[in-house]
């Protein structure tokens, strides 16, 4: 594959028929399909205390709508990589966008939490298709270095929306007074995604590849993917960290609003603080990829992580004030800049004909753990040691063992090299 000047017709060479696409145009379309992943997670974050006031219900039913959310996109992603691969990228993600805009009209309208946990298991489900084509587009387009280049600007991209989102969705919350305003702005979303793969993406998964995929008919596309030790390795990485990540974001709404009493609008501005920190490192990556292997930066930013985690219980056990807290947070969000797109483009260096099995997988793994931890988190918010900070403290010392065990292997196994993309 040949990669031109930014911005510029790159030619996708394997398959009968060639697929001319834009570097910059799958770039914008493939960060706002990964956008419904956060906005749907994160977005609403702010008004979950809001939530347990207008229904009159616990902290750890109103998490369930969380959990739901996060289940959808575990199990959505399953199957929406294995059906690409078979039938290509845009008619999935056109399907999955229409039924997505049908949960989020369910989510502004429901009556009652059962309803709600229901329509965001839904919207969960459908928003998988933006986060699972988004990685298995770049892996139809690009390779190695060029590869984890473009996950890491993926990953900067996408880290906006944890920045955007919540900020907005604690002005509409405090503008409009209800949390339901916050639904119709992800609904927004979710059109702009349906007439940017509409009218401007391009189907990058060609024919020729997909009737490779089908030359092994009798074994499962996940099973195949699942024999090469690089994707469980990779997969287990993503579970662990995004446990971190994803148990630190259904902590915090409550922790920080409840337990030390700040506004909606100020929890948002916090978060946004973070995001920018995760912004600025998930784009310094796409330039350390020029000089270091990506399992080795991975390995540093866990590392990073999991000394945060343990900072933050030394910290709670001490009592200490908020403050001394932020900046904790601020380095954990952010070292997660340079460990989500390596561990990414490890996993996803598979054979284009795999690609779609491939982002399900991580996709799966995820989600996963953040889904099993979740309801958890509201339990303990209130004693000396919040349960978010166990979880984080738990799934990072997994993660950094896995990755010092297996690091040296990764390094030999998995391609690397800098392409044109990187150097430009």
């Amino acid at each position: 594959m040949r990669i031109g000047a930014a911005g510029q017709p790159v030619t996708q060479s394997r398959g009968a028929a060639p697929v001319a696409v834009s570097v910059r145009r799958i770039a914008l379309i493939a960060a706002v399909l990964t956008w419904l992943g956060p906005f749907t997670i994160d977005t609403y974050s702010p008004s979950l205390p809001a939530i347990v006031v207008a229904f009159d219900a616990k902290p750890s039913l109103v998490q369930l709508t969380l959990t739901s959310a996060l289940v959808g996109l575990v199990i959505g992603q399953l199957v929406i990589g294995l059906v690409s691969d078979r039938v290509g990228r845009r008619m999935p993600i056109l399907v999955s966008l229409c039924l997505f805009l049908l949960a989020c009209v369910a989510c502004v309208l429901a009556p009652s939490i059962p309803v709600l946990i229901a329509a965001r298991f839904v919207q969960g489900l459908t928003a998988s298709a933006g986060v699972s084509m988004a990685r298995a587009i770049g892996r139809d387009v690009f390779d190695g270095g060029e590869l984890a280049a473009f996950y890491s600007r993926l990953a900067a991209a996408t880290a906006v929306a944890p920045v955007v989102g919540p900020v907005l969705a604690g002005v509409l919350l405090e503008v409009t007074g209800t949390w339901r305003s916050i639904f119709v702005m992800i609904a927004a979303l979710g059109v702009v995604a349906f007439v940017l793969v509409r009218f401007a993406l391009p189907e990058t998964h060609s024919p020729a590849v997909r009737s490779t995929h089908r030359q092994d008919p009798t074994t499962l596309p996940t099973v195949r993917v699942l024999r090469q030790r690089t994707i469980v390795v990779s997969a287990v990485l993503m579970a662990c960290v995004s446990g971190m990540i994803l148990s630190y974001l259904a902590g915090t709404s409550f922790l920080l609003q409840n337990r030390f009493g700040l506004s909606p609008a100020a929890y948002s501005a916090i978060f946004a603080v973070n995001a920018v920190g995760l912004v600025v490192f998930s784009r310094a990556n796409a330039r350390f990829v020029l000089r270091w292997h990506p399992a080795a930066i991975a390995t540093v930013g866990i590392s990073i992580m999991l000394a945060m985690g343990a900072s933050l219980a030394v910290a709670f056990l001490l009592g200490a004030p908020v403050w001394v807290l932020l900046p904790m947070f601020f380095v954990l969000l952010s070292a997660y800049g340079i460990v989500n797109p390596n561990v990414i483009a490890m996993g996803m260096g598979v054979d284009r004909s795999q690609a779609g099995a491939a982002a399900a997988t991580l996709g799966v793994a995820q989600y996963s753990l953040g889904a099993l931890t979740a309801p958890l988190i509201g339990f303990a918010v209130a004693g000396p040691l919040p349960t978010m900070v166990y979880a984080i403290c738990g799934y990072g010392i997994v993660a950094l063992t896995v990755a010092l065990v297996e690091g040296p292997r990764l390094r030999r196994v998995v391609s690397w090299q800098p392409g044109p993309v990187l150097r430009r």
